[in-house]
């Protein structure tokens, strides 16, 4: 029997596709293009809450700027959101957008020269594998109305994303009646497209039959009515989309039994057992343990970190490692949104010895401090329980962390460790290939030596 060529998938795609461009041909010839600018008082509020959800989202993940981030934006037009993101510290060459329209795309090369524009096609993206940090689509999916097209899209998306990386998606969820040519998209079809992610979502914009009549007189009004959520008609989610399997156990070679694995909640417990015993002198030990599990927690949530223990045979967790690609962003969020946690935390410590409150309020300025490090990715903690020492578990812990920072294309990291009565750690750490790149002072007097690993070396460092 003969195949009919209409019903092949690609026939069905090339169908989509034209007829996506031909809506947005007639719409270009029809659409007062006023209403989309920030001349029309509706589109300003619209703009005004976009870009405050766009901000928060970003800050949740650990993102202050936007400056040496690779970004693709899918179905661009003529580079709207590119240039908004110019504005957040992005760079025009690290600002990449794909469109099917070849006109929009000539509009956004007039406004920024140096843009990454292309004409191409949501479902079969020009780009490598884990190749952005930040991959966006604003109103896209509600203009393609086959489903398979939908979901061949986001599976791009997740494709050229690196293994750390953000997605932001901008959409409306309400059908238009009098527009057949879009389709709303509910926030369970957006998880759908998206599985096994973590959601960030935000329900914004007052919807629009609303705002454009009561802008232009009442815009207090408009920012209040936006606060309930059924008169909202789009969603902003941030996706943090969880690759199964790409950070798998490692098993021993040398026949011990310990293997590696990731850190879940469950292994909390003996890891900050671990903690205490291993550095029973250090400052975040006074604090106390559930000053710390509250930190190892938080890390677990924190998009970037790498957390590994190492468990024998019996099931025994005999050492961890942690840390996060981005430093500054992990520790600038634990002061903003959870310092009253972790001063109720600390609350024991304080009573004991009021002395540690200036050191504590100096904490306050990791964050800024961080800004001077060698590298963003950082080594925070690897220990090993002491009755085990000598089996080569902090070999392996160390070996399976590093794997982990190369799949989310970090290139140098760094770590802190004290530099007096601390040879043995200098030692595993310079054995290990790490250089030393700095010494340092704390405000307690205590040296420090900063290291770093290049993990574009590998192998050649050690």
């Amino acid at each position: 029997m003969k195949r009919d060529s209409q019903n092949t998938p690609s026939a069905l795609v090339e169908s989509e596709l034209d007829r996506i461009r031909s809506v947005y041909a007639q719409r270009d010839l029809h659409v007062d293009e006023r209403r989309y600018t920030p001349f029309d008082p509706a589109h300003m509020i619209l703009h005004h809450s976009r870009e405050k959800a766009l901000l928060s989202i970003l800050k949740r993940n650990g993102i202050y700027s936007l400056s040496d981030l690779r970004i693709l934006d899918v179905g661009c037009g003529a580079a709207g959101v590119l240039l908004e993101y110019m504005d957040y510290g992005a760079k025009p060459q690290d600002l990449f957008g794909i469109d099917l329209l070849p006109d929009k795309l000539l509009r956004g090369h007039e406004r920024s020269p140096n843009l990454r524009l292309f004409c191409a096609d949501g479902q079969n993206l020009p780009c490598a594998d884990h190749s952005f940090d930040i991959v966006t689509s604003y109103t896209v999916f509600t203009s393609v109305l086959d489903a398979s097209s939908r979901g061949r899209m986001a599976s791009e998306m997740i494709r050229v994303l690196k293994s750390d990386g953000l997605i932001i998606c901008y959409d409306f969820w309400p059908n238009n009646p009098r527009n057949p040519n879009v389709r709303g998209i509910h926030l369970w079809e957006l998880k759908r497209l998206f599985p096994h992610s973590r959601y960030d979502v935000r329900r914004i914009v007052l919807g629009p039959p609303i705002s454009r009549r009561l802008a232009p007189f009442a815009p207090l009004l408009c920012q209040l009515l936006e606060k309930i959520p059924i008169l909202c008609s789009h969603y902003m989610l941030g996706i943090n989309p969880q690759r199964n399997g790409e950070i798998s156990r490692v098993e021993a070679k040398n026949g011990a039994g310990i293997e590696i694995l990731p850190m879940k909640r469950s292994h909390l417990g003996d890891v900050v057992k671990i903690h205490m015993r291993s550095f029973h002198t250090f400052f975040l030990t006074f604090l106390g343990s559930r000053f710390l599990g509250l930190l190892y927690d938080e890390l677990l949530k924190c998009p970037g970190r790498v957390a590994f223990v190492a468990r024998d045979r019996k099931g025994s967790i005999l050492g961890f490692v942690t840390g996060v690609s981005r430093q500054g962003g992990f520790y600038a969020n634990l002061i903003r949104y959870r310092w009253a946690a972790f001063a109720f935390a600390a609350s024991g410590a304080i009573l004991r010895r009021p002395s540690i409150i200036p050191r504590l309020a100096r904490a306050l300025n990791y964050p800024r401090l961080t800004e001077s490090a060698s590298s963003p990715a950082l080594l925070m903690s690897i220990a090993v329980e002491p009755g085990s020492f000598g089996g080569g578990i902090g070999q392996k812990l160390l070996e399976a962390f590093m794997e982990a920072m190369r799949r989310q294309n970090v290139r140098i990291v760094s770590l802190t460790t004290d530099r007096d009565e601390n040879e043995r750690t200098n030692r595993f750490y310079l054995r290990y290939g790490f250089k030393l790149a700095r010494t340092f002072v704390t405000p307690e007097g205590r040296w420090m030596n900063e290291y770093v690993f290049d993990l574009r070396a590998g192998a050649a460092n050690r």
